[in-house]
C-alpha cells in the first residue's frame, strides 16, 4: 500500500512471484458489529486487506485475533485449513477484499455466518 496526502493506493498483485496464478478476488463489506466469514479454505490461503473500518480476523481453533484497518499497510495472510471469521469492530461499515489462488471454492466448509 502507498500513501501519502492524497490518501493510498493498493496494488494487491504486486508481490506475488505470479500474479496471473489469483483464481479468486472479491471484495465485501461488514456493518458495525456484524460478522462474515465462520469458515475454513482447505486447498488455498486467503489474502485480506482492508480498506476501510477496522476488522478482526479470528482464527476459529484458537481465538488468535488480527486487526486490521486502512492503516495497517500489509495484507493478512491466512494459511490454508485455518478456520476463521470476519468481525467489524469499529461504528463505520468495513469494507475488505480478499484474494487467493488455487482449487474453487467447493471445497470450502462451515457454516457462512
Amino acid at each position: 500500500m502507498h500513501r501519502d496526502e492524497r490518501g493510498w493506493v493498493i496494488n494487491p498483485f504486486d508481490h506475488l512471484a505470479d500474479p496471473t496464478a489469483v483464481t479468486h478476488c472479491h471484495a465485501f463489506s461488514i456493518e458495525p458489529g456484524c460478522r462474515r466469514g465462520g469458515h475454513v479454505h482447505e486447498g488455498r490461503d486467503e489474502q485480506v486487506a482492508v480498506l476501510g473500518g477496522t476488522v478482526a480476523i479470528v482464527d476459529m481453533e484458537t481465538g488468535h485475533e488480527e486487526m486490521m484497518s486502512p492503516s495497517s499497510d500489509r495484507l493478512l495472510v491466512i494459511p490454508p485449513g485455518v478456520p476463521h471469521v470476519f468481525e467489524n469492530r469499529s461504528g463505520v461499515t468495513a469494507v475488505a477484499l480478499c484474494f487467493s489462488s488455487g482449487p474453487d471454492f467447493s471445497g470450502d466448509a462451515g457454516p457462512r455466518l
